[in-house]
């Protein structure tokens, strides 16, 4: 269950980019600056028919059923934000995805139960609409606040620097690249997923080291000579571009690799040489940017240079 230690600012939302659940249900979720998910409260009372509070309505749940102390403590407190626009701040309040779905789940047994009065099934048809998405909220609170696009803009101009530095096609499948996956190699190497315009050189090191000196030359070819598909259906909130079966194998083996290493880029340099040999003992040069923060610090290249370096010296390339 979430918890806010303070009032917040939304970083990605707006009253009117409403999340749709149903089509008589919909409410205002928000991104918050730290990066935790909010689901406004007036717009979710509103969804759920609700003429009172959720403190005093769970209140009359919990005459018909105990309910943890715990959860009836933090539905009565809803956390304080403020969305920014031109106009000035507006302050707002809001729950957890994680707390609406526990509530959902039991005004859900109360109706199963048959505790609920004819009046208040509207409540668990509500409840109903949003267990059958709780699986996916966070990926559609991503899609209708923005995030998505934001860190889709991100990964676009981060593939247009590789290919325009290198003039080599391939490196467009890096939007291909899913965002699990971004989630495990970033903070692998200490970086977070800003750093692909921040730091790019840094991060195209890494790629190629992992990915591209990795794949066999039928499937490089492929890249170099295709442009990857783009999956977008806005009504089930889907927008990603679409990996080859090469790629999507490496990334799950990459993966795979990183967990096992257990924080060691020793060992899982070691795992890769062993599971992915490498098809080159270079890496490519990258025109570096003049701007001095899109400039990876010589002490980090040579570091990553030097690793690389071992890698091959130590392990011996197999030839496929």
């Amino acid at each position: 269950m979430a918890k806010y230690d303070q009032p917040s600012i939304a970083a990605f939302g707006a009253p009117n980019q409403k999340l749709k659940l149903g089509s008589r249900f919909e409410v205002e979720a928000y991104i918050l600056i730290d990066r935790s998910y909010i689901i406004e409260q007036n717009s979710l009372q509103a969804a759920f028919n609700l003429t009172e509070d959720f403190g005093s309505f769970f209140d009359h749940i919990n005459s018909l059923t105990a309910l943890p102390i715990e959860f009836l403590e933090e539905i009565k407190s809803p956390h304080a934000f403020e969305i920014t626009s031109a106009s000035g701040n507006s302050s707002k309040l809001g729950y957890s995805p994680q707390l609406i779905t526990e509530g959902s789940t039991y005004i859900k047994k109360c109706n199963q139960l048959g505790l609920l009065f004819q009046s208040e099934i509207k409540y668990a048809r509500a409840a109903e609409i949003w267990l059958r998405s709780s699986e996916e909220i966070d990926e559609k609170i991503r899609f209708y606040s923005g995030f998505h696009r934001y860190r889709q803009n991100i990964k676009e101009r981060f593939t247009a620097f590789c290919v325009e530095s290198t003039g080599n096609a391939q490196y467009n499948y890096i939007l291909t690249i899913p965002d699990q996956f971004w989630s495990v190699i970033l903070p692998f190497y200490g970086l977070e997923f800003e750093n692909l315009t921040t730091k790019p050189i840094a991060i195209a090191e890494i790629l190629q080291h992992i990915i591209f000196d990795r794949l066999l030359e039928n499937a490089l070819q492929l890249l170099k000579n295709t442009k990857p598909k783009m999956k977008y259906r806005r009504k089930e909130e889907i927008e990603k571009y679409l990996p080859t079966p090469e790629l999507q194998n490496h990334f799950a083996i990459i993966t795979s690799l990183i967990n096992a290493a257990k924080g060691s880029q020793t060992i899982f340099n070691q795992l890769l040489e062993n599971t992915l040999p490498g098809t080159s003992t270079g890496i490519t040069t990258w025109q570096h940017d003049t701007k001095p923060e899109n400039s990876l610090s010589s002490a980090r290249l040579n570091n990553l240079n030097q690793q690389l370096k071992i890698a091959v010296e130590t392990q011996p390339i197999k030839k496929s």
